[in-house]
């Protein structure tokens, strides 16, 4: 699990994920929104290793 993966940030982190995804690890992207504020929009990455 990867928390706050729009806010503040994690570009290097969420391109890996990505670009492992076929070979080791099953990703899902889940929307979600900044915990004080609800207006901004945020990520939440599910990882499954599959080794």
């Amino acid at each position: 699990m990867a928390d706050n993966v729009l806010i503040p940030g994690a570009p290097q982190y969420r391109a890996y994920m990505r670009n492992h995804q076929v070979r080791e690890r099953d990703t899902v992207e889940h929307k979600a929104h900044g915990e004080y504020k609800s207006l901004l929009p945020n990520l939440v990455l599910e990882s499954v290793y599959r080794g």
